[in-house]
């Protein structure tokens, strides 16, 4: 018996390592083919964004839904808080960074400062674990996202992108790291709405690639019920109270407007009698851009499940 289950072990192993080394080569096609960076050109690039991104902050004016935040968690105790999460319409993740430095009695503006360090977090990331090129980690990290909307506007959104990243960096190694890609997937589920779309279709395709690798045994099937078990959570913080109207799914989701937001990007401010000729001229340019993932399934499959859903809510 203890033979049989040796060799079922190394048969699975043999299997993972096999999936493994084919993902790797399909992803090192997707890789630049530049040289090896030299690391003191990202260290410049991460001092250049830090710089630039302090100071923007110093001249940024917060919005109201920023100061909402960190009203919430400087005049509610944890349990009124998570109660009050169906009115924010997003799960508590953000508002529970906050909260201890909140109750700690630090000013408004440790709110931003965290927030930036979060967003230098993100950047960092980008910038010293992916393979793309330095004019690549440049225009990424100096565009309107990533130096603004991402890092001096304190919201959740950092927090998104912080988790897609971490699961991006761990991808080649899913198979083996189960818990630490699954707990990366539970979080981004515990960011906001678009978090958890996203966090559904990683684990549904994440969920997949297990069962085709025959990974099994109770150590995993634990964690996958643990992250089901999250996913509920994130759920129940947002369900809408008794004294709330929940607008119904066909005002909340718009299937025409992933067309629409295609088009526009591409071709934006047309007249009607274009429209339609210009939708289909987006979609083969975006069609056209994602072309070069065609040969990784899983990760082409996954861009367009994900830009489609998260455009038509």
């Amino acid at each position: 018996m203890p033979n049989r289950i040796t060799t079922k072990k190394n048969q699975v192993t043999h299997l993972i390592e096999t999936r493994l080394h084919a993902a790797t080569i399909r992803a090192s096609r997707l890789r630049s083919t530049d040289p090896a960076i030299p690391r003191y050109k990202n260290i410049l690039l991460l001092l250049i964004w830090f710089v630039l991104a302090s100071i923007l902050l110093y001249h940024h004016e917060p919005w109201r839904d920023e100061a909402q935040s960190w009203l919430l968690v400087t005049h509610l105790d944890l349990a009124g808080l998570l109660r009050h999460m169906p009115f924010e319409g997003t799960p508590a993740l953000w508002h529970l960074i906050l909260f201890p430095f909140a109750k700690m009695g630090l000013p408004y503006s440790a709110q931003s400062v965290i927030h930036l360090l979060m967003a230098f977090a993100v950047v960092s990331l980008f910038v010293l674990k992916s393979p793309f090129s330095f004019l690549t980690k440049l225009l990424f990290v100096l565009s309107y996202f990533f130096l603004f909307e991402y890092a001096v506007v304190a919201r959740s959104y950092a927090l998104t992108v912080l988790f897609l990243f971490l699961i991006a960096a761990n991808d080649e190694k899913r198979l083996i790291n189960v818990r630490r890609h699954l707990l990366f997937i539970a979080l981004l589920a515990h960011t906001n709405i678009h978090g958890m779309i996203l966090a559904v279709i990683f684990f549904t395709s994440y969920a997949w690639d297990v069962y085709a690798a025959r990974i099994s045994g109770l150590r995993n099937t634990l964690y996958f019920l643990t992250t089901l078990i999250f996913f509920l959570l994130a759920v129940l913080q947002i369900l809408p109270g008794p004294d709330q109207i929940a607008p119904p799914l066909s005002q909340t989701l718009d299937l025409p407007a992933p067309f629409v937001a295609i088009r526009n990007a591409f071709f934006p401010g047309l007249g009607l009698m274009q429209k339609t000729v210009c939708t289909a001229l987006g979609v083969l340019s975006l069609a056209f851009l994602l072309w070069p993932l065609w040969q990784n399934r899983r990760v082409f499959a996954v861009i367009v499940i994900s830009i489609m859903a998260l455009l038509a809510f």
